[in-house]
């Protein structure tokens, strides 16, 4: 799972998220699969991966928009943004250290 965390980490840092969905989906969640994590926390944990990277540049697509829109330059947006970059990074890290958090309402509807 570290390993698949670090590779979507690094691809969302440079490839906006559907494109790369769309790219690696099937052979990250096939290998995945194989390598005995469930699919939907596989799903999970690339969405939130994916998130965070949107989140950090070098390409940051909603840390440059949000700069623009708030007009106050990337740095005091980079340090206004921190608390958010690390809530993500922490539920990221329960749900992979805890996969029954993002797998026990599916599983009491039956998925």
């Amino acid at each position: 799972m570290l390993v698949f965390n670090i590779v979507l980490l690094i691809l969302g840092m440079f490839i906006d998220p559907i494109p790369l969905i769309i790219l690696s989906g099937p052979i990250l969640s096939a290998a995945a699969v194989k390598a005995g994590i469930d699919p939907l926390l596989f799903a999970v944990v690339a969405i939130l991966n994916l998130n965070i990277g949107l989140l950090t540049p070098p390409l940051g697509v909603c840390l440059f928009a949000a700069e623009r829109i708030a007009g106050c330059g990337l740095i005091p947006l980079l340090r206004a943004s921190l608390p958010f970059f690390l809530v993500n990074l922490t539920a990221l890290a329960l749900i992979v250290i805890f996969p029954g958090l993002s797998l026990w309402l599916p599983s009491y509807f039956g998925f």
